[in-house]
């Protein structure tokens, strides 16, 4: 276990971009009602995939890409079977016998991995783990072991906009439920039903070493009852406690996931997002279980490198991360420095044998409370209620106490904002009233003309010497779009971001108005007729990293952005008409 959740809270797009920008490894299981895909990532990179429709292989993508026909498909399929225990994969059967170049071999495992991306994008709801240790590359993916790295290492943000763009398509003209490509000829499976996991479980250094075999594909109904989910789980973790103490907690866990808090508990309202970070796989699982029973959006890792990504995806989204930090990892430093970083973040600190000193440096430090979870090492009779009464502190505790910020949203900046944007009758009217209400919750915030190839500073509050909510004279200066950027990146993806990140632009950026103390920053794009012609760019300045409704910013400067079309066509017509 290293990175777990459910797509509900955290969906398949907002997860293959945090997997990206985190540079992970690992392979991305992914389950529902509908099946079981996987999509394998090497430090942020796309390496392989896995759909989980049994007839979307390589073979057919290829007969319909036209690059070899159905025959030639049939053809090679009969060579690997007949070939045996010496049968090679299909990509390497079709070059070898020169039916296809390897350019064409990664196109269409290129294909296979969108397609792969966007069936999972009509997923809702199901459950996703990433495993670090274990990157499970198929086949067809593993006989490029020499050039994986340098061809196959997909850039996973633009095959997802790809993915975005056919799955938008799709759904326009109402194909997005039907089979990607027809049930024609198939690869034929390997002679052994092999499981979804390889022989070995190495990386990809060792690709050359791993046996050759095709991961099956599995009904989705096997892998998605949650009372079987869960009862494996904790046999897995239970095996050295008597055979009753298991049977009365897995009984109890199996009706906690048919259960759901009152309606008069409003957690799920407030937006509360827990975050576990421990190794303790049981722990985790009881945790996370009375999560899900009342509702609680849930991830857990036992990677420290996790904890910041997920904290700002729950600020991003104005939701309140609740952070479980296993004291039995020794964090104690982790603690302080997470309190320390995110002002009003709320802390639990789980400890199996409470020490008087460590727990009242804890809560000096700023922990909501400490909890003390089950120890089967101590108690293996009884451990069973012990494990109950844990639980049921907790959901008693959750249900008892409010998290997060009481501050309600700038509702009357945003109707403010609102008027001033139906009352514009000039362009810069618009970027000014959007740059004054990003001021209401940001230190600092500027209004960027884009042209070709960099952007000029228009006007800013509380930038540099403009310390107040007045008009700045035009700022004039240039920030250049030579190299990647979060400013490229919104122009691109034409979409709010509100993320950490450091590039050069940004650095361009604070020789003119000096660094944030926190490199989390909002830029906003404002678009005319489809083209992004002007950017908001906001920062904290020399407070803490807080939330931002960027789904109400997004709102305003959409709206912005009809107005400004309207204006621009009003101005054509009057133009005409003199």
């Amino acid at each position: 276990m290293s990175f777990v959740g459910d797509l509900e809270h955290l969906p398949i797009v907002d997860l293959i971009q945090l997997l990206h920008s985190t540079k992970k490894s690992g392979t991305l299981a992914l389950k529902s009602k509908r099946g079981h895909s996987q999509i394998v990532f090497d430090e942020g990179y796309i390496v392989s995939a896995n759909h989980h429709n049994n007839s979307i292989r390589v073979g057919q993508i290829l007969v319909d890409m036209k690059a070899i026909t159905a025959v030639q498909l049939e053809s090679a399929l009969q060579e690997q079977k007949d070939a045996g225990r010496n049968r090679r994969p299909l990509v390497a059967t079709l070059i070898e016998n020169g039916l296809i170049n390897k350019d064409i071999a990664f196109k269409g495992l290129e294909m296979l991995i969108e397609m792969t991306i966007v069936d999972v994008l009509t997923w809702t709801c199901g459950t996703f783990e990433l495993e670090m240790d274990k990157q499970i590359v198929s086949d067809e993916y593993r006989y490029f072991p020499d050039t994986l790295k340098e061809t196959l290492n997909l850039n996973a943000q633009s095959i997802l906009m790809d993915a975005l763009r056919i799955y938008d398509e799709k759904k326009r003209d109402g194909t997005l439920g039907e089979a990607t490509f027809a049930a024609g000829e198939e690869e034929e499976p390997e002679e052994d039903d092999t499981p979804l996991i390889s022989a070995s479980d190495l990386g990809l250094d060792d690709l050359d070493n791993l046996d050759r075999k095709i991961p099956e594909v599995f009904a989705g109904v096997k892998f998605f009852d949650p009372a079987e989910d869960i009862r494996q789980k904790l046999k897995e973790e239970l095996k050295d406690i008597p055979a009753d103490e298991q049977q009365k907690l897995v009984s109890y866990m199996v009706g906690l996931s048919g259960t759901s808090i009152s309606d008069s508990v409003t957690q799920e309202a407030s937006g509360i997002v827990v975050v576990i970070f421990s190794c303790d796989r049981l722990a985790t699982n009881l945790l996370t279980a009375a999560c899900k029973a009342d509702r609680l959006a849930v991830f857990t890792t036992d990677n420290e490198a996790d904890l910041d990504p997920l904290i700002d995806k729950a600020l991003a989204k104005d939701s309140f991360p609740l952070v479980i930090i296993d004291a039995g990892e020794n964090h104690s430093g982790l603690i302080k420095a997470k309190l320390s970083h995110y002002g009003g973040l709320s802390v639990i600190k789980l400890a199996s044998e409470p020490d008087v000193n460590s727990c009242l440096a804890a809560l000096r430090d700023g922990v909501r409370t400490i909890f003390p979870k089950p120890d089967m090492k101590n108690t293996k009779v009884g451990f069973a209620e012990e494990s109950i009464r844990f639980i049921e502190s907790f959901r008693s505790y959750m249900q008892k106490n409010a998290f997060g910020s009481t501050d309600p949203l700038p509702v009357k900046a945003f109707n403010r904002c609102i008027q001033e944007l139906d009352a514009a009758q000039e362009i810069p009217d618009i970027s000014f009233a959007l740059l004054k209400f990003v001021s209401e919750i940001f230190e600092r915030s500027i209004t960027f003309i884009v042209t070709n190839g960099e952007l000029i500073a228009e006007r800013g509050i509380g930038t540099g010497a403009y310390k107040n909510a007045d008009a700045a004279a035009p700022l004039r200066f240039k920030i250049s779009l030579a190299s990647p950027s979060v400013f490229q990146r919104t122009i691109d993806n034409v979409k709010v971001l509100f993320e950490r990140a450091e590039d050069e632009a940004l650095k361009s950026l604070y020789r003119e108005i000096d660094a944030p103390a926190e490199n989390k920053v909002l830029i906003v794009p404002i678009v005319s007729f489809g083209r992004v012609i002007a950017l908001t760019y906001a920062d904290f300045g020399t407070r803490a990293a807080g939330p931002a409704p960027t789904d109400m910013i997004a709102s305003l400067a959409k709206h912005g952005s009809l107005i400004f079309d309207n204006i621009l066509m009003r101005k054509k017509l009057e133009k005409k008409a003199h």
